[in-house]
């Protein structure tokens, strides 16, 4: 079951959501979570990449938390294989907006992957562009991030990812010390 009951289609629920079940799992204290959260505000970087690059939660573990706290699948997009065809369903514009990547589009229906699922105004867009009802996933903005570098060449998403990896070499070397 979710993990939290509020279903706000807003662009901010997708981070509340998260800051709720971090607490509630108790992997950030009420501290360290303000601490965290005034640091992404003079940096600009996601929430996700944030807890990751701090050691708070590893990133193999965003997935499941993520299916957990929408009640539903969650998809790895950065690794999966997305044809031409496949990511033509959208104007790249709306799904680098949106935060949304078609994963399926197979019988008739079309299966998408969105950091913020709960979001209905952009559900609404898809139904409307498509003409169909999509099935929905939720991804990390960090799986999604790499997918924009992987299929879109974004130079935004590969500086993020950059400092992420350059992070995660820092804290195994710390480990091995």
């Amino acid at each position: 079951r979710p993990l939290s009951s509020t279903n706000l289609p807003t662009a901010t629920s997708h981070r509340k959501r998260l800051q709720r079940a971090l607490l509630d799992l108790r992997v950030l204290g009420e501290e360290d979570l303000a601490a965290l959260l005034k640091g992404i505000e003079s940096s600009g970087e996601p929430l996700e990449l944030a807890l990751v690059k701090a050691g708070k939660l590893k990133r193999e573990q965003l997935g499941p938390l993520l299916s957990r706290l929408y009640n539903m699948r969650y998809v790895d997009v950065a690794g999966a294989e997305l044809t031409e065809q496949l990511l033509s369903v959208f104007p790249e514009e709306f799904m680098r907006e949106k935060k949304v990547l078609p994963i399926s589009n197979a019988g008739g229906r079309l299966e998408v992957a969105l950091v913020e699922p709960a979001d209905r105004t952009t559900l609404d867009e898809i139904t409307f562009m498509t003409g169909m009802r999509p099935q929905v996933a939720v991804t990390s903005e960090l799986d999604f991030l790499e997918a924009c570098q992987k299929y879109f060449n974004d130079t935004f998403a590969s500086n993020l990812i950059e400092t992420l990896n350059t992070s995660s070499q820092h804290m195994a070397g710390d480990a091995m010390s």
